[in-house]
Parts: C-alpha cells; structure tokens; sequence
C-alpha cells in the first residue's frame, strides 16, 4: 500500500509566496499521473478524474446514414460526468452535420452517434472529448 507523504510546494500570493504542504502518495511521485498523450488520449488526475479525448473518422453511407460506435482510449472504472462530439468536414466546424447527428448512448468503454439525412457518401472527423471517474 502506498504511503501519504507531505512535499512542500510554494505558490505566489499575488505579494508574497505561501508554503503549502499537499498529501502526495508515493506511487503519484514514482509513476507520475498516467497519461497518453495522442490524437485520442487520456490523462488520469488526482483523486480519480478522468478526461479523454479523440478524434475518428466518420462515414456517411450511401443512403445518408451515419452509425457509429467510438471506443474510449481507456474505460471508465465508476462513472462518466459528461460527453460531447463536434463534427468537422474538410478541416472546419460544419453546423449542417452537427444539426442531423445526435449522441444515442454511451457507457464506461464508448458512446454511439447516429445521424440521418446527411450528403451521401461523404467523410468526415468526429472530435470527442469526455470526463468521468
């Protein structure tokens, strides 16, 4: 089991620093806070927030129809706060793909968007970002 110890850390004021002494666990000094640092990531903060990131690739069907399943760079062991998407069509924000593609669902590993009516055939990027615990 890891022990609490107390480093000192000194933070300014605004006229003088203050010396503050926070808990830090052994294992957060040995391993630092585990992280990914990619395109789809994730970075695990102390007390046990979570916050991942990503972006994938979208395809329209032929018929306008979007299905998609988005799997998280790594689960959430208890919970997840919040989710959200933005789709992007040849680099820029596009309000015509975000108005006709909705979230469905999401769980501890992924969340789902589906979307209809949409140009036919077309490839897009869904950037995600999501915070849980």
């Amino acid at each position: 089991m890891a022990s609490n110890i107390k480093r000192p850390i000194q933070i300014f004021n605004g006229t003088d620093w203050d010396k503050i002494l926070p808990e830090i666990s052994d294992d957060m000094i040995k391993s630092g806070f585990a992280q990914s640092l990619a395109a789809s990531g994730y970075k695990k903060l102390p007390g046990g927030l979570i916050i991942q990131w990503g972006v994938t690739a979208g395809v329209v069907d032929g018929s306008g129809n979007l299905n998609k399943t988005i799997t998280f760079p790594i689960a959430f062991p208890n919970d997840i706060a919040c989710v959200f998407n933005r789709q992007h069509l040849n680099g820029l924000y596009t309000d015509v793909l975000n108005k006709n593609v909705w979230m469905v669902g999401y769980g501890l590993n992924s969340f789902s968007l589906i979307g209809n009516n949409l140009n036919a055939n077309i490839n897009f990027e869904i950037h995600w970002f999501a915070i849980g615990w």
